[in-house]
């Protein structure tokens, strides 16, 4: 954790409390086969807050050296409580080939009311 309280999640809800945490969430891709494409990634939460703003992006990660290299480009909210929000990109064409994985990473803005819900892709095998 680098400030503040959580992220916590609630099995409730099936959701992640950002809390006052800039502590960033990671929702690996599962399922990709090689030679897909990934062609569109979406995250959705909730911004209650005034202040503070939530950034999404896909990376992936190569195996055997660990490298990370981000996919496309920053995805961002900070806007005064707009309430259910999604953040993505559509129109990619990632390859996916053996030897990397694929995650969206979540940074919240800091503010205790901002909540993650889920995230998702898209993938085609051209």
């Amino acid at each position: 954790e680098t400030s503040g309280t959580g992220p916590t999640f609630s099995p409730n809800s099936a959701t992640w409390a950002h809390g006052t945490s800039t502590v960033v969430l990671a929702f690996p891709l599962t399922g990709l086969r090689d030679g897909e494409r990934i062609t569109q990634w979406n995250w959705f939460g909730r911004k209650t807050s005034i202040a503070g703003t939530i950034t999404a992006r896909l990376f992936k990660i190569a195996l055997v050296t660990g490298t990370t290299t981000q996919v496309g480009a920053d995805q961002t909210n900070g806007a005064n409580n707009p309430g259910d929000i999604s953040l993505g990109q559509s129109g990619l064409t990632e390859s996916v080939v053996s030897g990397f994985t694929y995650f969206i990473q979540i940074t919240p803005g800091g503010t205790i009311t901002d909540t993650t819900y889920g995230a998702d892709y898209t993938a085609d095998r051209p």
